[in-house]
C-alpha cells in the first residue's frame, strides 16, 4: 500500500482505517512521537523529545521493521525498508516526487499521446499512458501519414505554423526510432501534387504570405513529376517538401521506443473521471483504479470533449468518418502523393497505394 502511495496510485488517506475527524469525536488522542523507553514499574512511556505518557493498559502494535543481514552498503543513505509512514516519508526525501520523479498521466494512446509521453520521458518524468482500447489503433492507425495539412491555405495560421515546425524534424525522429528499435518507419519525401487548379489563386496568396515552397506546374511538368497520372491540361500545384511516414509502422516503433524508456503503457484502461480538488486536477479514475498525478494530459482525440466537460469546458470535438482502400501495386509505379477534389493516393515503399478521402 505504501508503494502504491509513492507511485501515485493511492493517497495516504486511503491506507488509514478512519477519517481524521473520527479520533477527536471519540475522545482518542493521537500523539506523533517515538517511544524511547517503557517504564513498566511506573506505567509510563518516555518519548524521544522527553515528554511522558502514563498508562493503565499498554498495547504494543508497532508492526514490522526491515531485517538487515550485514550486507555491504546496507546503512548507506537511500537504502531503506518500506514498512511505516516514516519509511514513506524517508522514501519521498530520498527520491522526492516533485523534483526528481515528476509524474504525468496521459489520457489517450494515439500518436499525439505517445509522442507526448516520449517528450516527457526525455525530461526524466515518470509517465503513464492510459488507452481505452489498444495503442494507436484508431485514427492514428487509419490516417494516411501525410506530414502536411491537405490544402494548407484553408487552415488557420497556427496549424500551419505547427506543421512547418514539425515537418523538418520528422526525418530526424525517424532516424532516432530506427536506431533505438531497429524499425524503419518509412519516412519518404514524396512531395504532394495537387490536381485542383481552382485552388491555384488561394494557394499563391498563401505562398506570398508564408514564403512556402509551392509552385504552379504545367501539364508537361506534371508528366515529368509523376508519369503515372493523367495530367490536368490546366496544370497543377506542386509541393515538393511534403513527406510521409507509414503510420502503422510508426506507431509500432514508437511503442517499442517507449517501452525501452520505461514508460508505463496501460491498454483497456478507459478514464471515466478526472479527480479534482479546489480547482486543481489531482489524477484520474478508471473503471478499476485511481491514479494520482499533478500533470494530466488529455489526448484522447474525438473523445476529449467528454472528459473536459467535467471542467466546465464545452469543446466542439466530434468523430469524423473517412474511407480508405489499399491497393497492391508494383514498387515505384506511383512515386508522388496525389490529391484531387479531396481524394488522395499515397504510394508506399513496397508498392502498396493507399487511396482515401
Amino acid at each position: 500500500a505504501l508503494m502504491y502511495v509513492y507511485m501515485g496510485h493511492m493517497k495516504f488517506e486511503h491506507t488509514q482505517p478512519y477519517e481524521n475527524w473520527f479520533w477527536k469525536k471519540n475522545r482518542i488522542d493521537l500523539v506523533k512521537g517515538y517511544v524511547r523507553t517503557v517504564d513498566h514499574q511506573n506505567k509510563k512511556l518516555v518519548l524521544q523529545d522527553g515528554n511522558t505518557i502514563d498508562y493503565d493498559k499498554l498495547i504494543i502494535a508497532t508492526g514490522s521493521k526491515p531485517n538487515k543481514f550485514g550486507w555491504p552498503g546496507q546503512d548507506l543513505p537511500g537504502v531503506q525498508g518500506l514498512y511505516s509512514k516514516q519509511d514513506l516519508d524517508q522514501l519521498e526525501a530520498n527520491a522526492p516526487d516533485n523534483k526528481t520523479c515528476k509524474r504525468a498521466v496521459i489520457v489517450g494512446g494515439g500518436l499525439i499521446g505517445l509522442m507526448t509521453a516520449r517528450g516527457l520521458s526525455e525530461t526524466g518524468a515518470s509517465v503513464t499512458v492510459l488507452e481505452r482500447n489498444h495503442l494507436g489503433q484508431e485514427s492514428s492507425w487509419a490516417g494516411g501519414g501525410i506530414l502536411s495539412p491537405l490544402y494548407p491555405w484553408k487552415y488557420p495560421a497556427p496549424v500551419n505554423t505547427l506543421a512547418s515546425w514539425s515537418q523538418p524534424r520528422y526525418q530526424e525522429l525517424a532516424h532516432q526510432l530506427q536506431n533505438s528499435t531497429g524499425i524503419d518507419v518509412e519516412w519518404i519525401n514524396s512531395g504532394l501534387l495537387i490536381l485542383d487548379m481552382d485552388e491555384a489563386e488561394a494557394a499563391m496568396e498563401w505562398v506570398n504570405e508564408t514564403g512556402s515552397n509551392v509552385s504552379l506546374v504545367t501539364a508537361h511538368e506534371i508528366r515529368s513529376i509523376e508519369p503515372a497520372v493523367e495530367p490536368d491540361p490546366t496544370g497543377g500545384i506542386w509541393m515538393p517538401d511534403v513527406a510521409q511516414v507509414r503510420n502503422p509502422i510508426f506507431i509500432k516503433a514508437l511503442i517499442e521506443d517507449l517501452k525501452q524508456r520505461g514508460v508505463r503503457l496501460a491498454t483497456d484502461s478507459e478514464v471515466t473521471h478526472l479527480l479534482t480538488k479546489r480547482g486543481h486536477i489531482e489524477g484520474v479514475r478508471t473503471e478499476y483504479t485511481e491514479i494520482m498525478a499533478k500533470n494530466v494530459i488529455i489526448a484522447c482525440g474525438a473523445w476529449s470533449a467528454r472528459l473536459l466537460k467535467e471542467l466546465g469546458q464545452e469543446l466542439p470535438i466530434v468523430p469524423v468518418r473517412g474511407q480508405m482502400i489499399l491497393y497492391r501495386a508494383k514498387p515505384g509505379q506511383l512515386k508522388r502523393i496525389i490529391l484531387k477534389e479531396g481524394h488522395y493516393a499515397i504510394p508506399r515503399r513496397d508498392g502498396r497505394v493507399l487511396v482515401g478521402s
